[in-house]
């Protein structure tokens, strides 16, 4: 079970640093840190400031964060990074969620609430 799994609120996390192992070819266990971030924004007149790639429908790659719109909601925030993952959206998590579900989700309300993932150092 991933620390993600653990928690049921996004309220839950607030920029918690987690770890998982992996095992390299030569059998070595490497460490890999990773940070949670709660990000909230407020829809600008343009939007948020930010788009996506990925989602079920492109052989179920993860949801990332693709461009940062400058002077957006974003951008002036500035919590919000090119490749960041998004793990939930608006408390929903983007497990097995399509591009299209994303973004309708994104859009459906003026504020948008965001746990992103975040490889240490990145």
């Amino acid at each position: 079970m991933s620390c993600i799994d653990r928690y049921s609120e996004f309220s839950d996390y607030d920029a918690i640093t987690i770890s998982s192992s992996s095992t390299a070819v030569s059998s070595v266990f490497l460490r890999l840190e990773q940070t949670l971030i709660n990000v909230e924004l407020n829809r600008g007149p343009k939007g948020f400031g930010f788009s996506i790639r990925g989602g079920q429908e492109f052989d179920s790659m993860p949801l990332f964060v693709l461009r940062i719109a400058e002077d957006g909601p974003a951008a002036l925030d500035g919590r919000l990074k090119v490749g960041d993952q998004l793990m939930e959206i608006n408390g929903q998590s983007t497990r097995g969620m399509t591009h299209s579900n994303a973004i309708q989700i994104i859009k459906q309300y003026p504020i948008v609430r965001l746990l992103i993932r975040r490889p240490q150092g990145f």
